[in-house]
């Protein structure tokens, strides 16, 4: 998965070949709101700006890459999951887990699934590296690839930063852990091997401890609510 400035180093026996790696999650910053505060003294009926989100851009080509790209292929899995359908679903769950965990409204709602659809994005070049091949790179030869393939590709497309460098750090832990969510959804269905399935719960159980008390419990109740809709 791509990451950029804001990136962490992949920890040694991560399971799953592409989800964002969790560092400590980062405090609860209530002080600091993606939206523009309001301007004090301003006239009601006039226009006030609107505040940007992270503004990355892709192009049509971009955009159409992401249907083309596979995930999960040096894994056992009954069908093929495209880059598409996970940045869309690792949307989808973050805009759940912001919704259950935090009051923030509005621009955090925007921000985020930018971010979310936008993250993996130097995979439609580079694509998904596996995270063996990650952790070789990066413990054996000091190389972080995530950091290296995202600024090739933004570089590339005048663009600085990537779609993390753009979200306030509690969203940012949000997106990690919806990106983890993501991947042990679709190898509890999809998925062929026990060993790995059991590798990727332990990541999950594990991120569980060092999630905020509110993301903790907004995850823990998706989750247990999945497990008893498909029970």
């Amino acid at each position: 998965m791509g990451r950029l400035a804001v990136a962490h180093a992949k920890p040694k026996g991560t399971a799953h070949e592409g989800y964002i790696h969790h560092g400590p999650p980062h405090q609860q910053d209530q002080g600091h709101a993606d939206r523009a505060a309001p301007h004090r003294g301003h006239d009601p009926g006039r226009a006030q700006p609107r505040p940007r989100i992270g503004g990355m851009s892709l192009s049509l080509k971009d955009i159409a890459a992401h249907g083309h790209v596979r995930r999960w292929h040096t894994a056992r899995v009954r069908r093929e999951q495209t880059l598409g359908e996970h940045v869309g679903l690792v949307a989808m769950i973050a805009l759940e887990l912001l919704r259950a965990a935090s009051s923030v409204e509005g621009w955090s709602c925007a921000s985020l699934i930018e971010a979310a659809l936008f993250h993996d994005a130097p995979e439609t070049e580079f694509g998904d590296t596996p995270s063996p091949a990650k952790s070789f790179f990066l413990n054996k030869l000091g190389l972080p690839v995530d950091r290296a393939t995202e600024e090739a590709f933004w570089g590339a497309r005048g663009q600085s930063g990537g779609p993390l460098s753009s979200l306030r750090p509690s969203l940012q832990d949000i997106l990690r852990h919806a990106d983890l969510l993501e991947a042990w959804l679709f190898y509890r269905q999809e998925g062929l091997d026990p060993q790995k399935m059991a590798a990727i719960q332990a990541d999950l159980d594990a991120a569980h401890e060092r999630l905020s008390p509110a993301l903790k419990a907004a995850s823990l109740a998706m989750v247990n609510r999945y497990l008893r809709e498909v029970a």
